[in-house]
């Protein structure tokens, strides 16, 4: 057989060769005949789906607040931070249905707590390792039951999982195995249970309970009365510590499209599985603060490109900055001064700053504060306030604290440090913004 019918086979199947080799002959020019239309068939197919292909790495190109970047158009010019970002997705539901130009500000993630995520419970603030679901079960029969999957191997799911997503193993409407577990009539919600019965459709899917890396308190340096709190904790217990969680959202995520309560609280749950929807594709517009003070506003994503290496001399608008000094220098090094950055000049390396403070003990200059043009040879990054957006962030007004763990238990000042952990989510006027886990956001 020639080596062009062996191709043809691998692409069209043995039907469809036979048929073209009752027809072939032995001239280039016959046998080009033969396959040119399947030819350019094939080169159609093949275009469109580099076309797919692009679209997708195209729309790949994504960024989040605090990005260094640059302009494509001038890559060797200055540089800017993303300081905002809004996004339209297309989403897809596993029935075929699409919805276009979706703001990601109307996406829920699938559950209220995923592996990764900050909590807060109480001064403490802490990792999510792992999270258990809590899966509902009706069976043929109509009774219900509710199972909490720390071990997916007496949860079996008899029907595929149509949502394809290992963080979701479990949806509304698959059909499940719940195998013989001493414990099992205690999870039973309604209806009898029945020795032989086992085989149901999962009705809905809520994390269960969750397993907390304890990191850091507010409290650290202040004398903690109180632990860190145990491993395994309800959800409701905890606070999610989310920053901008409507740019984070992927090529092929799975996500509710809804809208948050008035309390800002996610929905920890799926009841219906139309209302899930993965993300086809999506478009970015961002906001960026240049050196030199400039802000250009609904820049289109594909015209920038990410900045991974930055130099010790490369600063930004709103940047905390100190005076450079010889550390042989004793007499300089007492009256080492701090300020903030207001603009740069890439092209000349120097820096128009906002001096804060002359004196060592680092006391604010109030309205005696001094403006001046220096080398960016000159400054280093303040060691004390090396801040970026996203940063998380302690209040550190350790009086208070002090006083309040003193004079009030668990339950009454709880809902305090909501107000002491938070995120950096922008800088104005040499303060930084901060949104805190209670939602509020403050300048400090």
């Amino acid at each position: 057989m020639q080596i062009a019918e062996l191709m043809m086979m691998e692409l069209f199947g043995d039907s469809d060769v036979e048929s073209f080799s009752d027809t072939s002959s032995d001239g280039h020019d016959d046998a080009f005949s033969i396959y040119s239309g399947h030819a350019v068939s094939i080169l159609s197919n093949l275009e469109d789906s580099m076309g797919k292909i692009d679209d997708f790495l195209s729309f790949e190109r994504s960024f989040v607040h605090g990005d260094i970047v640059c302009s494509i158009g001038n890559p060797a010019g200055q540089m800017g931070r993303i300081m905002k970002v809004e996004m339209l997705v297309d989403l897809e539901n596993v029935f075929g249905t699409v919805i276009k130009d979706v703001q990601s500000d109307r996406l829920l993630r699938l559950g209220s707590i995923m592996a990764g995520d900050h909590v807060v419970h109480g001064p403490w603030l802490g990792t999510v390792e792992k999270v258990v679901d809590k899966v509902s079960v009706l069976f043929d029969d109509g009774t219900k039951f509710e199972i909490m999957a720390t071990d997916k191997s007496k949860l079996l799911p008899l029907s595929p999982n149509l949502l394809d997503d290992m963080l979701c193993p479990y949806h509304p409407g698959q059909r499940v195995k719940v195998l013989p577990m001493g414990s099992l009539p205690s999870g039973w919600l309604c209806g009898i249970s029945k020795k032989n019965q086992n085989e149901g459709t999962v009705i809905s899917v809520e994390v269960g309970f969750v397993y907390v890396d304890w990191v850091s308190s507010a409290m650290v340096g202040v004398g903690n009365p109180f632990p860190p709190p145990s491993h395994e904790q309800d959800p409701e217990n905890l606070t999610l510590l989310s920053w901008f969680s409507a740019a984070n959202f992927q090529l092929g995520d799975w996500c509710i499209l809804a809208k948050k309560s008035e309390s800002g609280r996610q929905r920890g749950f799926v009841s219906k599985l139309d209302e899930v929807f993965s993300i086809v594709k999506k478009q970015i517009w961002v906001d960026v603060m240049w050196q030199d003070g400039c802000c250009s506003t609904g820049v289109d994503s594909h015209a920038l490109s990410p900045v991974n290496v930055i130099n010790a001399h490369d600063f930004f608008p709103d940047q905390f900055v100190m005076e450079k000094t010889s550390p042989d220098d004793p007499i300089v090094s007492t009256i080492r001064r701090w300020g903030v950055v207001k603009s740069v000049d890439a092209n000349e390396q120097i820096v128009k700053v906002k001096w804060r403070s002359t004196t060592g003990d680092g006391k604010d200059l109030g309205d005696r504060e001094v403006d001046e043009t220096v080398s960016a040879y000159e400054l280093v990054e303040h060691p004390d306030f090396s801040l970026n957006i996203g940063d998380i962030v302690f209040r550190s007004d350790t009086s208070t604290l002090r006083m309040t763990a003193c004079s009030a238990c668990w339950s009454d000042y709880q809902e305090y440090f909501l107000s002491c952990i938070g995120n950096v989510v922008g800088f104005k006027d040499g303060d930084i913004e901060v949104q805190w886990a209670s939602g509020v956001t403050t300048e400090v």
